[in-house]
C-alpha cells in the first residue's frame, strides 16, 4: 500500500512538470519572433476612392501597408499613383479584392530610380462597387524606406447595357438614335470575378437600310466582333460579321426593313493577360440611313462690320433630309483677310468681300457644298 501511494505520488508530480512545461512550450511558440514580427510589421489603412493619404512610413520593423480602398459605384475604375523616397531595394505592389487572398489583381516589383524614389502609375479596369486591396512592402529593404504617399483617383462609366442579356432570346432593345450605346465584355475567371463574353441587342428598321457603328472604346489589347443577324423564320441568321481590332462603320443601304440582332463578342486579349487587359468597354449604334440630298444655310448672305456687335454671325447648316447623319462639316473662307471662319461663326477683319463654304460628307460618303457671300463695311 505505500509503495502505491509513492508511486501515485511520483506519477502526480511527473503529470504536474509536464503540463507546466507544455504550457511553457505553447507560450514560447506564441511569442516567437516571426510570429510577433508577422503581426507587428504590417500597417493598416483605409482610404476613400478619390483621396489620397501620406502618413505611412514604412521601416525594417514595420514595412508592409495595406490599403483598403473603398469604390463606392458599379463601372468605376480606378488609378492609383504611389511615391517613396529613401528606398533601397525595392517595393512590392499588390492589388487584390480581399484583404489576405493569394489571388491577387496586380502584382509588380518596383526598383527605386535615382536617390530611392519610386514614382508608380497604377490603373485599374472596370470594377464593380466593394472594398479593395493595394499592398505596398518593402520587403528586402535594408535600411529604412520613407514615407509613403497613395492617391487614388475614380473615374465611373455609364453603360447603357443592361444584364442578362447573353442570348438573343433576353436580347435589348437597341434605340434607332445613332447614340453610342456603352457595354462591358469580360473574362475574369482566372481572378474568380465576373465572365460576360457575349451581349445581344435587338432593333426594328421602319424603311430600307442602316447605319451601324461599332468600337471598342476602352483597352487595346481585347479582340472582340460584331455579328448582324436577320431574322429567318423567328430565329437569328448571321449575316456579316465585323472584328473590333479598329471602330467600324457600315452602312448598309440595300438591306430591307425589318427586325434585326446584334451580337457582342469577346475574342481574346491579343497580349497581356492582366486584369483590365481581359476586359473590353464598347460602344454600338445603329441609326436609319438616309442619303443626303441637299445641303443649305440659314443665311445665303451675311453684311459684317469691322466693330462692334455686328462684327461676327453664326452660320448653320440645314440637311436635306434633316436625319441625314453627317461624318464631317468643313468651313473655308475664300479671303480669310477679309472674313474668318470656325465652326460656322464668321469673324468680319478688313473691308471687303469673301465667300464662306460649307461642305457636309455623310455616313455613306456623300458629299453636299454651300457658299454664303459675306460683304464686311468699316465701322
Amino acid at each position: 500500500m505505500k509503495e502505491n501511494r509513492k508511486f501515485r505520488g511520483v506519477f502526480k508530480n511527473v503529470l504536474k512538470l509536464l503540463t507546466a512545461a507544455a504550457l511553457i512550450i505553447a507560450a514560447i511558440g506564441f511569442i516567437t519572433p516571426g510570429n510577433a514580427q508577422a503581426a507587428d510589421k504590417v500597417i493598416r489603412k483605409t482610404i476613400k476612392a478619390g483621396k489620397s493619404d501620406s502618413s505611412v512610413k514604412l521601416t525594417k520593423e514595420k514595412n508592409i501597408v495595406i490599403y483598403e480602398i473603398d469604390v463606392p459605384k458599379d463601372n468605376s475604375e480606378l488609378g492609383i499613383n504611389v511615391s517613396a523616397g529613401s528606398v533601397s531595394d525595392r517595393l512590392i505592389f499588390t492589388f487584390s479584392y480581399k484583404a489576405d487572398d493569394n489571388t491577387s489583381i496586380y502584382r509588380s516589383e518596383v526598383f527605386p530610380e535615382g536617390g530611392g524614389k519610386v514614382d508608380e502609375k497604377l490603373s485599374f479596369g472596370v470594377l464593380k462597387s466593394g472594398k479593395y486591396f493595394l499592398s505596398v512592402s518593402g520587403e528586402g529593404t535594408n535600411t529604412t524606406t520613407g514615407t509613403i504617399k497613395v492617391e487614388t483617383k475614380i473615374s465611373t462609366y455609364k453603360l447603357q447595357e443592361k444584364e442578362d442579356n447573353n442570348s438573343y432570346k433576353k436580347a435589348q432593345t437597341l434605340p434607332l438614335d445613332g447614340e453610342g450605346n456603352r457595354g462591358l465584355l469580360c473574362n475574369l475567371s482566372t481572378y474568380g470575378l465576373d465572365v460576360d463574353t457575349e451581349d445581344w441587342y435587338v432593333f426594328t428598321t421602319k424603311s430600307e437600310g442602316f447605319y451601324l457603328r461599332g468600337e471598342i472604346v476602352k483597352n487595346s489589347f481585347a479582340t472582340a466582333q460584331m455579328e448582324l443577324y436577320e431574322v429567318i423564320d423567328s430565329k437569328p441568321s448571321l449575316k456579316f460579321t465585323y472584328y473590333l481590332t479598329e471602330p467600324q462603320e457600315k452602312v448598309l443601304k440595300s438591306l430591307p426593313a425589318g427586325k434585326y440582332y446584334l451580337r457582342v463578342m469577346w475574342i481574346d486579349a491579343l497580349t497581356q493577360k492582366g486584369f483590365s487587359e481581359n476586359q473590353a468597354l464598347y460602344s454600338v449604334s445603329v441609326a436609319p440611313y438616309k442619303e443626303l440630298k441637299g445641303l443649305s444655310l440659314n443665311k445665303s448672305k451675311l453684311t459684317l462690320t469691322t466693330k462692334g456687335s455686328t462684327s461676327k454671325a453664326t452660320l448653320v447648316p440645314e440637311l436635306n433630309p434633316s436625319d441625314a447623319i453627317p461624318r464631317s462639316i468643313s468651313w473655308k473662307s475664300s479671303k480669310s483677310s477679309v472674313a474668318t471662319v470656325k465652326n460656322g461663326v464668321v469673324r468680319a477683319e478688313k473691308k471687303g468681300t469673301a465667300t464662306i463654304t460649307c461642305t457636309v460628307t455623310d455616313v455613306a460618303g456623300y458629299t453636299k457644298s454651300v457658299t454664303c457671300k459675306v460683304t464686311v463695311k468699316k465701322k
